[in-house]
């Protein structure tokens, strides 16, 4: 019996042993990921799912945003035959790049960024959050009230925000009531994340 004990507290050792190293592991490539700039994490991500969960976790992002001192230009392009948002990015070192994104939409415009998320519209209400760093986007559903609906379209906005409690993004989209003298603002807000959008 007292063999089987012994082996059983051998087993619990080596387990103990080996989620030690793990999680060493894990806090040194964490801590490698930091010293990463934001373009080289985003190819980092397709490695392994272990090395895109740790990549894609929003406590994670926040951190690296915190201690990153990457900069991001952007320039919009309006031309007919050339409508782009170009994306310049710069670190402490004074490394460039840039990125060029061909857009569909006129009028471009950004309408804020949160956590390296930018919030982009254009003159028809069209809204997406574009990722410059991996170069994903999600287009927001069409609001209720476009700009192209009225002649109130200054008064049409939206702003991107983070919720910490729930960790997902929140877009408020603010427009003008139905008579201008009113001074009644409506908005609708949608959740980036969840099942609520």
């Amino acid at each position: 019996m007292r063999e089987q004990g012994g082996s059983m507290g051998g087993k619990k050792k080596a387990k103990t042993v080996e989620e030690n190293a793990r999680v060493l592991c894990s806090d040194a490539l964490t801590e490698v990921f930091h010293r990463l700039p934001a373009r080289t994490l985003a190819s980092c991500r397709l490695v392994c799912k272990s090395w895109m969960s740790v990549l894609t976790d929003l406590h994670y992002v926040h951190e690296h945003l915190k201690k990153s001192q990457q900069k991001l230009l952007l320039f919009a392009n309006d031309r007919t035959n050339d409508r782009s948002l170009a994306m310049v990015f710069t670190d402490d070192r004074g490394s460039m790049y840039q990125l060029t994104r061909p857009m569909t939409s006129r009028s471009l415009f950004v309408h804020n960024s949160c956590n390296g998320l930018l919030c982009l519209g254009d003159s028809t209400g069209a809204v997406e959050l574009f990722n410059p760093m991996t170069r994903e986007s999600v287009a927001l559903p069409i609001p209720m009230y476009t700009a192209g609906s009225s002649q109130f379209s200054s008064c049409n906005w939206h702003c991107l925000g983070f919720c910490p409690s729930t960790k997902k993004y929140k877009v408020v989209h603010f427009y003008p009531g139905a008579h201008i003298d009113s001074f009644k603002v409506r908005f609708e807000i949608y959740t980036v994340g969840g099942s609520d959008n």
